[in-house]
């Protein structure tokens, strides 16, 4: 009997330590929900800077706006639930070199709707107002993973987290091996500029240079013989 209880003793102590093991090592992600829209915190698993990797809401999460980070780790409100997760510790989907913040402008004219195709998956905030109607958020501006929309007037410039920096440098590598050839093409004022290529097969932008947002098929494109950039599109490509 008392060789039971001993074991019984010993299984628990064992257990016990496996757990406390396992609770100390941290999640490379914390999920964070804002309930019934009311203000929550949540711990973030390390330190360093909190980046939205995926929204799970259908409440908008925007950063300084219904989610942030202080010194608790990140808050929400407003009713956005997402996954958030630190830069740079053990989150290979968002390192801190691959994630810069890219500027762009987005403008409701004539008070019509404004699609602004971009990738906002992993964050978007706005950064500067550009015309008096005021920029509300559900209201005359918002965005889902493919785009920005703006309307009822609303003029703003906004930021986006874009994951393309690291593919950029590799390419940029891929020209100085010899694949691929790099060129600059640059719109000036406004005005259409063909830049002469020869025997092309691909095009893909590297980096944009202007802050008009560069849509490939809208104010850039290309055939066999040329780029061609348009309304203030400014950027380097890779052809092959």
């Amino acid at each position: 009997m008392v060789k039971s209880i001993f074991s019984a003793v010993w299984v628990l102590m064992a257990l016990g330590g496996d757990l406390s093991q396992a609770q100390s090592v941290p999640s490379d992600r914390v999920t964070c929900e804002s309930i019934a829209e009311r203000w929550q915190q949540c711990a973030l698993p390390a330190e360093g800077e909190a980046v939205l990797l995926r929204q799970l809401s259908r409440n908008a999460c925007v950063r300084n706006h219904s989610w942030g980070q202080d010194d608790g780790g990140v808050w929400v409100s407003r009713g956005c639930r997402a996954e958030f997760a630190v830069l740079g510790h053990g989150n290979e989907a968002a390192p801190a070199q691959a994630m810069p913040w890219r500027r762009i402008r987005c403008e409701s004219r004539n008070g019509t709707q404004v699609d602004c195709p971009v990738n906002t998956q992993h964050g978007v905030r706005l950064v500067r107002q550009l015309a008096t109607p005021e920029c509300t958020l559900g209201r005359s501006w918002g965005f889902d993973d493919a785009r920005i929309w703006v309307s009822r007037g609303c003029r703003a410039e906004f930021e986006v987290r874009s994951p393309g920096k690291r593919r950029m440098w590799q390419r940029l590598r891929d020209a100085e091996t010899g694949i691929g050839q790099h060129v600059r093409c640059e719109s000036h004022e406004g005005q259409r500029q063909e830049c002469q290529v020869a025997g092309v097969k691909r095009v893909d932008l590297v980096q944009q240079l202007s802050r008009a947002e560069c849509l490939e098929g809208q104010n850039w494109g290309w055939d066999a013989d040329m780029i061609w950039v348009d309304a203030g599109c400014r950027a380097e490509f890779m052809m092959w």
